[in-house]
Order: C-alpha cells, then sequence, then structure tokens
C-alpha cells in the first residue's frame, strides 16, 4: 500500500479546520462525538472506493486531532491505520506525527495492533528447519529468516549468544527469500540443512550451488504470505505473537520470557511448542 506524504494529512487538517460547524465540534470547542459516529458498516464501502474490498475493520476510535477517526484495519492480514474525517468525505493512511514529542502515532498504533496479532503455526512442519540451540529445550521460537538480509544476520548472532546462554531455549529456523538477491544460496542451504552454510552467507562467504526436490522455500513463502509476515528476520514466538524486525539479545529474551508466561497461563494449543516435537536435528 502507497502511503501519502505528510502535506496531504496537514492538508486534510487544514480543510477540517476551515469547515463550518457541520463536522465534530461545536463553536465553543467542545467535542461532539456524539453528534457523529462512524460504524464498520460505514467504513466497508469507504474502504472499496480505496481498492481494498477485502479490508477488515478490527476497530475504531478517535485520532489525536479532533474531526477524525482512527480506523484499524487488516487488509491481506497487514494490520494498518487510516484516517477519516467526520463527514466521511476524506481517507488518509497518514503518519500522523506528534512533532512536540516526536513520535510517528500511525506507526506506534500499527506496531501495537502487530503485537497483538497472533500467528497459528499448526500445521507448520519444522523437521526441515535448522536449529540453534538444543532441540529438546522447552521454550521454542520459530525463526523466518533470509540469508541475504543483514538484519537476519545481525539476529542470528543475538540468537546465537541466547541459545548459548539459555539451554531451555531452541531456535527453529525457516528459510526464506524475502530480500535475497540470489534465491540459489537459500536453496543450497535448505537441501544441505546447514546451519554453518547459514552462518557462511551472512558472512558474505561463497556458498556453492546445489539443488534438490526440497519446496521448503516455497511452502515458507506461502505461509509467510498467508499470515502477513511482510519483512525479515520474522520471529514467532511460544505464544503465537509476532516480531518483525532485529532485537538485541537482552529485548529478544525478555520478549521470550513474556511470550512463554504468556502461553503458560493461556494453556492453549497451536503454539510453536506443540509443532516444534515434529523437527529434526
Amino acid at each position: 500500500m502507497k502511503f501519502f506524504f505528510p502535506g496531504v494529512l496537514l492538508v486534510l487538517v487544514t480543510a477540517l479546520a476551515l469547515a463550518g460547524p457541520g463536522y465534530a465540534f461545536k463553536e465553543d470547542g467542545e467535542s461532539c462525538i456524539k453528534c457523529h459516529n462512524l460504524s464498520e458498516k460505514e467504513m466497508t464501502p469507504i474502504l472499496a472506493k480505496v481498492n481494498m474490498p477485502a479490508a477488515k475493520v478490527i476497530d475504531i476510535r478517535m485520532s489525536p486531532i479532533k474531526g477524525l477517526w482512527e480506523v484499524a484495519v487488516v487488509n491481506k492480514n497487514q494490520p494498518f491505520i487510516v484516517y477519516v474525517d467526520f463527514a466521511k468525505r476524506f481517507i488518509t493512511p497518514g503518519p500522523l506525527i506528534d512533532y512536540a514529542n516526536r513520535m510517528d502515532v500511525t506507526r506506534e498504533r500499527v506496531e501495537a495492533l502487530r503485537k497483538d496479532r497472533l500467528v497459528n503455526v499448526q500445521g507448520l512442519p519444522l523437521q526441515d528447519a535448522l536449529v540453534l540451540g538444543k532441540s529438546e529445550a522447552p521454550i521454542k521460537l520459530i525463526v523466518f529468516t533470509d540469508p541475504g538480509c543483514p538484519y537476519c544476520a545481525k539476529l542470528h548472532g543475538e540468537m546465537k549468544a541466547l541459545a548459548a546462554k539459555r539451554a531451555d531455549i531452541v531456535f527453529y529456523l525457516k528459510i526464506f527469500t524475502l530480500v535475497s538477491p540470489d534465491p540459489k544460496v537459500a536453496q543450497t542451504i535448505v537441501c544441505e540443512r546447514s546451519l554453518a552454510l547459514l552462518e557462511d552467507a551472512y558472512g558474505r562467504k561463497d556458498v556453492p550451488s546445489r539443488s534438490c526436490a526440497s519446496k521448503e522455500i516455497d511452502d515458507n513463502m506461502k505461509f509467510v504470505e498467508a499470515n502477513g509476515i511482510d519483512a525479515a528476520p520474522a520471529v514467532i514466538f511460544p505464544d503465537g505473537s509476532v516480531q518483525l524486525g532485529y532485537l538485541d539479545a537482552a529485548s529478544l529474551e525478555k520478549r521470550i520470557d513474556e511470550a512463554a508466561a504468556a502461553k503458560k497461563k493461556a494453556g492453549k494449543g497451536g503454539t510453536v511448542g506443540e509443532h516444534s516435537r515434529e523437527a529434526g536435528q
């Protein structure tokens, strides 16, 4: 989805400020939210008109700007935010910037939506995954990683250090090619099932080419696309929550412990632990 420049939102806000009392606020500045509402039913045709007919509205709330609704939407398993004015004539994805606090309000909200989203790994085979740590470790994570991704290489170092520190944590590495310039490298790593070759690729060393009948990469790409994973690396925690991008070892460990506690408290199936038993050495 293409995003407008901040100037587009500025124009929209200016239009709201110049608008007559038909918008959301009385002349004395008091909020008139009771006079205006926006329902999921009303948003559906609006989204259809901007080429998102399959998008699902998950939340509607007031934005920090008077006269604008903040609408949380999921489209093709991707959460994002759009802003709609009270007259329901204008729509923009932002970004909405709180310049006083130097904060991208839109990004913060999207990150919160991503953190709340859970991925169901039921049926995801791990027998071809590369294993970093001891497979019998009770806390198991799935990591989708790309041999050509610098941040994947950076995260790999953090995971390796954490696996050495914590015998109760194991990472199952699923290879995909989101940014790799040469998919043959990824295919060789999968064919050889070699952690050493993956680390060679991260170190920009030559990796010999080898082909095999494995459909591991294709299946991994289908899984991430179906689950709205559009960045590398992608870590799926024991409770099904997802982290896109790099984390340092301390932040990763904290997230892992929080997710493991959440999984234990919930006591639900369909999590990493139940399916990692299928993985080989």
